[in-house]
């Protein structure tokens, strides 16, 4: 049986042009679609260095996601990771022990369509 392709997978290729913070949460934009990421993501560098939202220099790294050009999406069930094609990734935890409330992030292509519930 064919599995459906990763809802995200539509983006590869595309280049993060927004970041938008609010409260205890962020999104990412992609030129109209947007994930927005209510767990505590954060941004890895291909050094090894981890930045993880709100933490003390989280923003910086994330809003140097501009202009990224996303080259992979994995998802295990425990995580969502969005690799870029600097080597650069942004990973989602979506493990029940990260979430805040119900959801862990949530994704809307645009007009008319769905949104995607982790």
């Amino acid at each position: 049986m064919d599995s459906l392709p990763h809802p995200l997978a539509r983006l590869i290729g595309e280049p993060v042009n927004e970041l938008t913070f609010v409260t205890d949460y962020f999104q990412v934009g992609f030129n109209g679609p947007r994930l927005t990421c209510l767990t505590a993501g954060r941004v890895e560098l291909p050094t090894g260095e981890r930045f993880a939202f709100p933490d003390p220099g989280s923003r910086d790294a994330l809003c140097g996601l501009i202009e990224a050009v996303l080259a992979s999406v994995d998802d295990d069930g425990q995580r969502l990771r969005l690799t870029f094609a600097d080597g650069r990734a942004l990973v989602i935890p979506l493990d029940d022990a990260s979430r805040a409330g119900p959801e862990a992030a949530t994704f809307h292509m645009g007009d008319n369509s769905p949104v995607v519930v982790w």
